[in-house]
């Protein structure tokens, strides 16, 4: 299992992940999967992503807001996130490259507002887990 939503008056879930890299690449398919049908979309488009952080938490927060403002900005569903490269010096830092293609009204689900930063949660138990809530 990739994610689970959770109860929420908003829309919250968790990605599940062997490594932090898994669980990243899934805390974004369930930000993809609840704007569009992911299943039917095609990987025709590519967008390179490349951040820094303090924490790990802004680090995730940043990058799902970065892929929400890619599907705003740039008019595309996304369907699949691959982290290049994680690492922590003084710093987080992320590469990682985004696929999908043009949004169209019959494939999109929902309109996702934002990404709450104060509600957010990675956590390691057997495998790492990360708790995400979406504005609606």
């Amino acid at each position: 299992m990739r994610y689970k939503l959770l109860p929420h008056d908003e829309l919250r879930f968790v990605a599940y992940g062997k490594s932090l890299e898994e669980a990243i690449e899934n805390s974004a398919y369930a930000l993809f999967d609840a704007i569009a049908n992911t299943e039917k979309l095609k990987k025709e488009k590519s967008f390179e992503i490349s951040l820094k952080e303090q924490s790990l938490e802004d680090l995730v927060w940043s990058l799902l807001s970065e892929l929400l403002w890619i599907i705003d900005a740039k008019q595309v569903f996304l369907k699949e996130l691959k982290v290049e490269k994680l690492k922590k010096n003084k710093e987080f830092e992320i590469k990682a490259k985004a696929f999908g293609c043009d949004a169209s009204q019959e494939l999109g689900k929902r309109d996702v507002k934002g990404v709450s930063k104060n509600q957010l949660e990675i956590k390691k138990k057997k495998n790492w887990e990360i708790f995400v809530t979406l504005d609606i």
